[in-house]
């Protein structure tokens, strides 16, 4: 994961871009250990690189049963929550 960061760093520079990074859930919290430290990496990359970063994984408190259509994927009610989220912590 480390080398596609500083992979994608490389063009985060190069374009002259401000990225802003967003943690991921899944239907079950955080329960998947991959994602656990995938998200880990992610934030250890942003403090790294002083990037912008929306931490759903400590934000999103409860998510319904009907959120998700399957592990991963929202429904239309679980992305208008995670959207509200998201929305919330962004800077215009």
């Amino acid at each position: 994961m480390n080398n596609r960061l500083e992979n994608l760093n490389e063009v985060i520079i190069e374009s002259n871009f401000i990225p802003i990074f967003i943690t991921q859930i899944k239907f079950d919290g955080l329960s998947d250990r991959r994602l656990f430290l995938a998200n880990q990496e992610i934030k250890k990359f942003v403090r790294k690189n002083n990037y912008k970063i929306v931490l759903l994984d400590e934000l999103v408190q409860v998510m319904s049963e009907g959120d998700f259509f399957d592990d991963v994927h929202t429904t239309i009610s679980g992305s208008e929550k995670i959207a509200n989220i998201i929305y919330k912590h962004l800077e215009f």
